[in-house]
């Protein structure tokens, strides 16, 4: 019996030597260097909100020295949007709680802000806190700017769409990742309902036409793209004219923009042809203009202007103009207006010809009227239209002949 007992002894006795053996190799372990050597920023706070013990990630992170940060309540360095948070978190694990993935920002000596992620266990008896962050600014930075990226997308009036070259060896293995709502009204087809499905199910035809190995070429080389106005139609797709631009991305992806221009390609063409329209209608007034105020010369120095229909302000305006052109080309002495054709002579018209008969006096030339009419005479008679200085003639025959003489004379 006492043998039995003896050796349980020596047993619990070898057993206790192996626990002390392990216990004192555990604290040999390097848990100091660890905690110097980390590459997270590892602390010990106190229970009035100061550090007691940062490792040397901290001043690498912020460039704060230890003695900087330590020196003053740790939510002095919080951003101040980010305190309330904070000091939640903080009463959280005062009451026992262990806090995960918190996130608030911490300014750098320098004066920027960076964005770290929080691990801290409960407090331990002494009221101490315990934890770990992490410098995420980066990867906040990257989200921010791919959020600012896809609202930008999804806002946009013109349409968007973004795709992932699955592929490399295949430039039509491309996926729909993005596409906004402006892309879906203007292709009619609800895009949101095929993100993740290969692009060459959703537009049938996109293959055949070269747009998707196109797509795909620039997802891989990079660089830009425009692609001009391209038709395109599928069974989904009513057919139009839209102009595209294709822009790479990271990692195998590309930016599709488009506008369905049908409508405007339809309006401008429309305008082109009114354009052309207007112009032949020009063309056509000028061509009438120039016949219906024909200056036709019979010497070097006598000009001919028969006129035939009504004469309103603009026709007279143009008897004018037309006239003293040809007179100063010429180099005319003589001018015959045969109004034989005229079918109303009125006031309107009487003061146009002496105004006519007035300018070509000041660039040296007489005015001559011819084919007064008895009525017209007596229109003029009772209009007391003063024609004192232009020579008339009933008919235009008679009036060539008197203006040959006269310059024979």
């Amino acid at each position: 019996m006492k043998d039995e007992v003896a050796d349980e002894l020596a047993a619990l006795r070898a057993q206790v030597a192996e626990l002390e053996g392990a216990l004192a190799e555990q604290r040999s372990l390097p848990y100091a260097a660890f905690f110097e050597r980390s590459l997270v920023m590892l602390c010990v706070a106190s229970p009035d909100g100061r550090f007691l013990q940062l490792n040397p990630a901290w001043e690498r992170t912020l460039g704060w020295t230890d003695a900087e940060l330590r020196g003053r309540p740790f939510l002095d360095f919080v951003h101040p949007d980010d305190r309330d948070a904070t000091i939640a978190a903080s009463q959280s694990v005062a009451e026992g709680n262990a806090v995960i993935a918190f996130e608030n920002r911490y300014r750098c000596k320098d004066g920027s802000y960076r964005y770290l992620r929080w691990h801290t266990a409960p407090t331990d008896e002494h009221g101490r806190h315990y934890a770990v962050a992490q410098d995420i600014t980066l990867q906040r930075t990257a989200e921010q700017r791919a959020r600012v990226f896809e609202d930008t997308i999804l806002s946009s009036a013109t349409g968007t769409i973004v795709l992932h070259l699955e592929q490399p060896d295949d430039l039509t293995s491309l996926r729909l990742l993005i596409a906004n709502d402006a892309a879906s009204k203007l292709c009619g087809v609800d895009l949101q309902a095929e993100i993740g499905r290969p692009i060459v199910e959703i537009f049938p035809n996109i293959a055949e036409t070269g747009l998707a190995a196109a797509y795909g070429e620039i997802a891989i080389s990079g660089g830009t793209r425009d692609f001009g106005e391209v038709e395109y139609g599928d069974d989904r797709v009513a057919r139009g004219t839209f102009a595209i631009k294709a822009y790479a991305l990271p990692n195998r992806r590309v930016c599709i923009t488009f506008e369905n221009v049908t409508e405007r390609k339809r309006i401008e063409a429309a305008l082109r042809q009114t354009i052309q329209q207007e112009a032949i209608i020009r063309a056509q007034a000028a061509a009438l203009a120039e016949l219906s105020t024909p200056l036709i010369p019979l010497t070097e120095e006598i000009v001919v202007m028969p006129l035939v229909g009504t004469v309103d302000n603009g026709r007279a305006q143009q008897v004018i103009d037309t006239l003293l052109s040809g007179i100063e080309r010429s180099g005319a002495k003589i001018a015959i207006l045969d109004i034989t054709g005229v079918a109303l002579v009125d006031a309107q018209v009487a003061d146009a010809f002496i105004r006519a008969a007035r300018s070509a006096k000041l660039l040296g030339a007489k005015v001559m009227i011819t084919g007064i009419r008895p009525e017209v005479a007596v229109t003029l008679i009772g209009l007391a239209v003063d024609l004192g200085g232009i020579m008339t003639h009933g008919s235009l025959q008679t009036g060539i002949a008197a203006a040959l003489g006269w310059r024979r004379g």
